[in-house]
């Protein structure tokens, strides 16, 4: 029986043979990270005759293509014995690359509002510039000017080396067909417990929508999901592939955007907010130091949440997930403009039932972003974060959603850009409550002071404007094809059976 994404409410079992012929069909990353370190992003132009085109395209997804099944195999093995699975590949279109292949774009209409057509994808980033408060194109990297991108490519392995080799194969396949419009390299920065974060030095990936009913257990068991429910229905992430009939064949709408970190400034900035809040030196430490970072992130470089605790010394809420901000109604342990309340508020909109309402939780994004750039090494070969660079570091930022305009677009415009979100949902109001102002990391537009809490919980706060180190360099809006579409691009659409063959020797079938 088909998959109805209106239907699908719960996390999934990937094992269940109900989806094997949706995964099959499904690119990977999109419910499930890849997870690899290494990663290579080739933003291609195409060049060659519309049919010549097709059957490049076909003939790289079946070659080099990871569907959600192959995915989820190559997870249990590694899991069960920890053998790492090939390369990965992906292939997203833009509306210009859909046009050049000469398809239409009626049904890219994204859902918004309720139902209501919005036209993120089919316009491209550069005509929504203005909306998003983006920097002038000129000030863009040139390979992301103009609309002259048709399609983006990802490379991943754990052995850099062997991505490279994969990495030259696929551009040499280019030839006559594609140029290269940009390259950018993903490499994972990892903490010196080896867990991934931003350039910053922030903990990175920790609250996700989960799709997975073991993932979501996981979670349940690790911290509790009765405050915040991780879990995530499909149709946050997928929608229908509008380009083919072939059952149970969905795809996802994509924003990638290229976000240079001024760490320097960013760290300085950080510690003259310390200074102005009056919080001990890092000599008399007690772990409150790093108070300042925390308000403006959300969470302590180590993944305590600034809303459960004034100090990083909370070893039980490293990467403590089950919270939210009913808590701290007037925001005076976390700040309303804090990162990671302003992109996932947690109650801020209101409650139903003393849980968070779903209509904030449908603006959730799903993100697959990766470090890149250059930073010292330590002694491992592995970079550092002891260094301050001011450019050429940052975050390729990456996210998989259902509707662009009801998703990234809503977060960015109405959530991280907006100086009056959120309003604290106590009577009287706080003492806070005038211009939340921007999110102190990715906010851009006019900027005001937003207000710190000097004493953790305390009545008072402190006027402070911390901005301006994150620079969007250049970025598109994309569509994840259904790999049925990719291979019918050749001509012809096979069955969904290639996926069955490789794994047939498992036991398992696709029906």
């Amino acid at each position: 029986m088909p998959i109805d994404l209106d239907q699908e409410l719960e996390p999934i079992d990937p094992d269940d043979e109900k989806y094997l012929h949706m995964l099959a069909n499904l690119q990977g990353n999109i419910l499930k990270s890849h997870g690899r370190d290494f990663a290579a992003h080739i933003f291609l132009r195409f060049t060659g005759k519309t049919k010549e085109v097709r059957k490049w395209v076909a003939d790289f997804t079946n070659r080099f293509v990871t569907s959600a099944f192959r995915q989820a195999q190559e997870t249990k093995e590694y899991k069960l014995n920890r053998i790492s699975g090939r390369a990965f590949g992906g292939i997203y279109l833009t509306a210009e690359g859909y046009r050049k292949l000469g398809f239409p774009l009626d049904g890219f209409d994204e859902p918004q509002g309720g139902g209501s057509p919005n036209t993120f994808f089919r316009d491209g980033m550069e005509k929504r510039r203005a909306e998003l408060n983006d920097p002038p194109v000129n000030k863009w990297d040139e390979g992301y000017r103009g609309r002259k991108i048709h399609a983006m490519i990802i490379l991943a392995d754990e052995d850099p080396a062997r991505l490279q080799d994969v990495r030259k194969r696929v551009e040499k396949s280019f030839d006559g067909l594609a140029e290269v419009r940009a390259r950018e390299d993903g490499i994972a920065l990892r903490d010196a417990n080896n867990k991934p974060v931003e350039q910053f030095g922030y903990r990175d990936g920790i609250s996700q929508p989960l799709y997975f009913k073991a993932d979501v257990q996981e979670e349940e068991d690790k911290f509790g999901t009765d405050k915040w429910d991780p879990s995530a229905p499909l149709n946050i992430v997928l929608t229908k592939d509008p380009l083919t009939g072939a059952p149970d064949s969905f795809g996802s709408y994509f924003v990638f955007r290229k976000l240079e970190e001024n760490v320097k400034g960013f760290k300085e900035t950080e510690e003259e907010l310390a200074e102005v809040l009056g919080l001990p030196s890092e000599d008399e430490n007690e772990g409150e130091n790093e108070r300042a970072g925390a308000l403006i992130v959300g969470r302590f470089e180590n993944g305590v949440p600034v809303l459960l605790s004034p100090t990083e010394n909370a070893p039980d809420l490293r990467d403590f997930n089950n919270f939210h901000y009913g808590d701290d109604p007037s925001a005076l342990k976390c700040p309303f403009q804090g990162h990671i309340r302003k992109t996932n508020p947690r109650g801020d909109t209101g409650f139903d039932d003393g849980k968070v309402n779903e209509g904030e939780r449908r603006r959730r994004i799903t993100r697959r972003g990766i470090t890149y750039g250059k930073r010292k090494l330590g002694p491992d070969n592995k970079p550092t974060l002891e260094d301050r660079p001011s450019k050429n570091v940052g975050l390729l930022f990456q996210c998989f959603q259902s509707s662009i305009p009801d998703q990234f677009g809503f977060m960015q415009v109405q959530w991280v850009n907006n100086h009056e979100f959120a309003r604290p949902l106590v009577q009287p109001p706080a003492p806070n409550a005038e211009d939340t102002g921007l999110d102190p990391v990715i906010g851009q537009g006019p900027r005001t002071a937003q207000h710190w809490p000097p004493a953790w919980g305390g009545a008072e706060v402190t006027d402070f404007d911390f901005a301006g180190f994150v620079t969007m360099k250049g970025g598109e809006y994309l569509f994840a094809p259904s790999i049925p579409f990719l291979r019918s691009l050749d001509g012809e659409l096979p069955p969904v059976a290639s996926d069955q063959a490789e794994f047939a020797a498992e036991g398992t079938t696709l029906g």
